[in-house]
């Protein structure tokens, strides 16, 4: 028997209140956060993956 979850759906379960990351507060909102990233991203060179499929398995659980 395996489990297969994604790492949003694990985080979801795992982190119901709270933040994961406390070191920034007051915390940025999700507007500011979103253009930082674009900012970010835009200055990056064209062979710059903005996002990289990963798989992982522990044991039966495959995230």
């Amino acid at each position: 028997m395996s489990y297969t979850v994604s790492v949003r759906t694990l985080c979801e379960f795992t982190a119901k209140q709270g933040d994961l990351d406390l070191r920034f507060t007051p915390a940025p909102t999700a507007l500011q956060g979103i253009e930082g990233h674009q900012l970010v991203q835009s200055r990056r060179g064209a062979d710059y993956e903005a996002e990289v499929a990963l798989q992982g398995d522990y044991e039966t659980l495959r995230v």
